[in-house]
């Protein structure tokens, strides 16, 4: 397999994956209420596709590698009366899927393994998430691939979909689900409602094409997705952007063609006329852990132009209520803490300039207010490491994260302030039509829009940092994967 298929990422809406070694894959069968099925090929950690599809702008779920839950485990605590009606939320504590729907009620959902990476539906009837069954002892890197689920938003009707998943995500409208499996060169599958089989769209071994995460265009029946031909030996000689309708048995239809490079995470433009995605320099895990350069497309034709370079995290690209700028963390260096600034970029004439940011700092995980503010969080820049770099402690990170704060901007980024109601150590703002969402303290806190103080409504979190020790987080490239483990919609 080609080393584009190897490299270990994150990204939104995908699962663990390892195409450097690819047997049969579990058919997709609907099980309802029974533990998932073992898939029988190696999981990489893939970029989750369609970053902008389902979600408001801000609150777009990301992977990150396996949690490790701690040793003793807190109770699971949620105020329904806080939450009621602000849609549906679900969340991960101790490895499980909690939900809380819009009147409040809390329904945990059961079931063997470990929950991870819910998406909550864009109506907020139904929840989308993964399920893993464990490591063999010793080698903590080696899971079974995961089994995809579906559920109501009360908890009723627990349904496995497939297994051996690659990445999956919903339709903006509807509730139809798009899912990429494992094997070979990947499929493409439809689910057209949460209860129906799924179907093939299309098979990578029959268009000779590997086949990566596929993303819905805003509102049209198609999918986008990056495609890889190889040689012979499996080394890559091209990439393309391939579109294909969203039904049974749909041809593949490259729109672009990228040689030397590949093409990784593809997004609409909100508008539908075009795409952004990273492209994938030489193939190289290394390259790619020090930033990617983003690219803008439009379908109809022409050469990408390039807005920034990047770490690629697709939870870092959010675009404005009108979809027509795209805020970005620009930066390159995998160390998070080194130079990261927010950056906003017009669409589609990908003119970009970056927003104020005072020295010592450095600025990421933007969202935008639903009438249309920026904002983002600012940390210190020195990451939580000893003199070696290396020496991580829990006691270090958590100082790092308490350095952190949310801002709120104009539109254009100026006149930037700090929020002040949300205090030191809050991080990921998602916002709701009612509401700010944020973490802190390993649980998440809701800020209405009256003017109420803060309320914490769930946690704890399963702690976002992965690791083979609960007492030493391995997170030496800042990445905090928060976006796996909480999801919001209706």
């Amino acid at each position: 397999m080609s080393a584009a298929r190897a490299r270990h990422d994150t990204g939104r809406g995908g699962a663990p994956r390892n195409r450097a070694a690819t047997d049969d894959v579990d058919p997709p069968v609907i099980q309802r209420g029974t533990a998932p099925l073992p898939g029988q090929s190696r999981g990489r950690l893939a970029l989750g596709a369609l970053l902008l599809a389902c979600l408001p702008a801000g609150s777009l779920p990301v992977l990150s590698a396996p949690t490790v839950a701690p040793a003793v485990a807190p109770a699971v605590r949620v105020d329904g009366t806080a939450w009621r009606g602000h849609g549906t939320l679900a969340l991960i504590s101790q490895g499980q899927l909690e939900l809380l729907d819009n009147r409040g009620a809390a329904h945990p959902v059961a079931g063997s393994g470990t929950a991870s990476h819910p998406v909550v539906c864009a109506n907020g009837g139904w929840v989308a998430y993964l399920r893993q069954g464990a490591a063999p002892p010793g080698n903590v890197f080696a899971l079974p691939p995961p089994s995809l689920w579906v559920v109501r938003a009360d908890g009723a009707d627990p349904m496995r979909i497939a297994g051996d998943v690659a990445s999956f995500t919903w339709s903006p409208q509807g509730e139809r689900l798009a899912f990429t499996t494992q094997a070979g060169d990947g499929s493409l599958y439809l689910v057209a409602a949460p209860r129906s089989h799924p179907q093939l769209i299309a098979s990578g071994a029959t268009a000779h094409l590997e086949l990566g995460p596929a993303a819905w265009a805003p509102r049209a029946n198609r999918l986008a997705l990056g495609v890889l031909a190889t040689g012979p030996t499996g080394i890559p000689r091209s990439a393309g952007l391939a579109i294909v309708t969203a039904r049974a048995g749909s041809p593949l239809r490259v729109v672009y063609r990228e040689r030397g490079a590949g093409i990784e995470d593809v997004g609409w433009w909100p508008s539908g006329a075009g795409v952004v995605f990273w492209l994938d320099l030489g193939f190289s895990q290394s390259i790619a852990a020090d930033g990617l350069p983003l690219e803008s497309l439009a379908v109809a034709g022409g050469a990408p132009r390039r807005l920034a370079l990047t770490l690629v995290h697709p939870s870092w690209l959010t675009w404005s209520p009108d979809g027509r700028t795209l805020a970005i963390v620009a930066g390159g260096n995998r160390l998070l803490w080194d130079g990261k600034r927010i950056v906003l970029c017009r669409i589609p004439e990908a003119s970009c300039r970056a927003v104020p940011q005072p020295a010592g700092v450095i600025a990421y995980q933007p969202a935008w207010t639903p009438d249309g503010r920026l904002s983002f969080v600012r940390a210190r820049a020195a990451g939580p490491f000893g003199p070696d770099d290396f020496n991580v402690t829990v006691a270090r990170l958590r100082a790092w994260d308490s350095s952190q704060r949310i801002w709120t901007a104009a539109a254009d980024g100026a006149t930037a302030r700090a929020l002040a109601a949300t205090g030191a150590g809050s991080l990921r703002p998602t916002w709701t039509p009612t509401g700010l969402l944020y973490v802190h303290d390993d649980a998440l806190f809701l800020l209405g829009t009256a003017g109420q103080l803060p309320v914490q409504v769930a946690g704890p979190l399963t702690t976002p940092q992965p690791g083979t020790r609960a007492d030493f987080p391995n997170v030496y490239y800042g990445y905090q994967g928060w976006s796996q483990l909480f999801s919001w919609g209706g």
